[in-house]
């Protein structure tokens, strides 16, 4: 073969090829970067998503351990993208923000301890080259920090954004997260009527389906059903919520009504009546 056809027939192809593989791993260790804090912050389940926004029916699985779970597509080439579902921490500004932060600052970091081992051990020019497509990759993938504002649409019909919007939206919501945290409190000790005092006034675009639940059982345990309807009729206004319908809180409040571990009471009918209607 002719000298001159060794680039574009071999090189060129190799070179695409550690490419597209430098950004699928960085992909998953973005991930994993947001779920590792995750598992240690929280008790519950923990997911990767790869390739998709929450699609359980077009992805398999891999299951890691008793909390951890990785649903992934059989095309990797649609690994540009992905997400972990996990639960809300709601009673930590910090803990929050070092899962929307870690991941993508994890691939970068992993992303330069491996150019350190690579290049100050002289390993083969292969694993040189790959590194230095990682760090690339890991560089660019730092651009989730900045918040673009622009919603992502989950296959369940929410709505989420990238990390920095998250991000953003975390520190102008602090004070959110304050009385957030002392209603779930209140909550826990039995006192409904006052931590329905501090829901109602949060900021809607910071309601979680995690603080949904509890707000709804809290309006169930004080009987207050109209009140409950008119919070939800405004939730569902506010650009975070307007995806979900009332099918879906009618399966929150059945979520919360099972927590609560009593049956479906005339009380608890016609909150879900006076929601759907």
């Amino acid at each position: 073969m002719n000298d001159s056809w060794v680039f574009p027939l071999v090189i060129v192809p190799l070179f695409v090829l550690i490419a597209i593989f430098a950004r699928l791993l960085t992909t998953l260790i973005h991930e994993l970067g947001h779920a590792i804090p995750a598992l240690i912050f929280t008790e519950n389940d923990v997911e990767i998503f790869l390739g998709s926004y929450g699609d359980y029916n077009k992805s398999k699985s891999l299951k890691l351990s008793r909390r951890f779970r990785i649903y992934f597509t059989l095309n990797p080439l649609r690994w540009w993208g992905g997400m972990v579902n996990y639960s809300t921490l709601s009673d930590s500004f910090y803990k929050r923000l070092s899962v929307l932060l870690l991941g993508p600052l994890f691939s970068f970091i992993l992303a330069i301890a491996a150019i350190l081992v690579v290049w100050c051990f002289d390993f083969n020019g292969f694993l040189k080259l790959l590194t230095l497509f990682f760090l690339v990759s890991a560089i660019i993938d730092l651009r989730n920090l900045y918040p673009n504002g622009n919603p992502i649409k989950t296959f369940s019909g929410s709505i989420t954004y990238n990390d920095g919007t998250l991000i953003k939206r975390l520190i102008n919501n602090r004070d959110n997260l304050k009385r957030l945290s002392s209603a779930y409190k209140l909550y826990a000790e039995g006192d409904y009527r006052g931590a329905i005092g501090l829901f109602q006034n949060l900021n809607l675009n910071f309601v979680t389906l995690d603080a949904l639940n509890i707000i709804t059982s809290s309006y169930i345990q004080t009987k207050q059903f109209r009140a409950a309807k008119n919070f939800y009729s405004g939730l569902i206004n506010t650009p975070t919520w307007q995806s979900h319908e009332s099918a879906n809180f009618f399966n929150i409040i059945q979520t919360v009504v099972h927590k609560a571990q009593f049956q479906f009471s005339k009380a608890s009918i016609l909150l879900i009546f006076l929601i759907l209607a």
